[in-house]
């Protein structure tokens, strides 16, 4: 009676086992680009949809939540780290290094730029820190794209855009990038990125 009852429960348990295991299969052919937050923003101003991560182990969110990909561009949070499906690679949008572009509203002699430090691995390849800035100057040090593992990524939108009563300080940690990823002729690594 034991042993039948033994069975019947450890046959229960693999059945909902197995039903679990389809239903996340399938979740997980639907969705094109998975999120990790690596490291949550320690500024109380974070923006509210952020999951922030107590624990030591990243958690999963969904690409709803955080990621968004509109007309080829995608959207990264500071902080969060992505696994590109497509392109087979994470890539972590780590901080905003500067934001030295001009308020709106007030008249500048130079439109400043915004820099981005993201770090970007392939499956098989050691990661890569990588700057990009919102102006393509390389007499100036500024590239606003970089070339890995066999894709171009472009940095063409850096919010919140800086105001007189908000700036860099301000808007810390609640920085959104947007990053156009096109695929190139060559598997190479530029010389900014190394």
């Amino acid at each position: 009676m034991l042993n039948n009852l033994l069975i019947s429960s450890i046959t229960a348990l693999s059945v909902l086992a197995c039903s679990a295991q389809k239903t996340a299969d399938s979740k997980a052919k639907k969705t094109e680009v998975t999120s990790t937050l690596k490291e949550a923003p320690a500024k109380p101003a974070a923006p509210p949809k952020t999951v922030e991560s107590k624990s030591a182990t990243p958690k999963q969110t969904s690409t709803s939540q955080t990621t968004q990909k509109m007309a080829g561009i995608v959207y990264f949070k500071e902080g969060e780290s992505v696994f590109l499906k497509d392109q087979e690679m994470s890539f972590f949008f780590k901080k905003m290094l500067e934001d030295s572009r001009c308020p709106k509203g007030v008249n500048c002699v130079w439109e400043g730029v915004a820099t981005a430090e993201v770090e970007l691995m392939g499956s098989y390849t050691r990661p890569v820190k990588v700057k990009l800035s919102t102006v393509d100057s390389p007499q100036k040090g500024y590239n606003n794209k970089a070339i890995f593992n066999g894709y171009q990524y472009t940095l063409v939108q850096a919010d919140p855009y800086p105001t007189p009563s908000s700036g860099f300080t301000a808007n810390s940690g609640r920085y959104v990038i947007g990053v156009r990823i096109d695929k190139v002729a060559e598997n190479r690594i530029e010389p900014s990125t190394r």
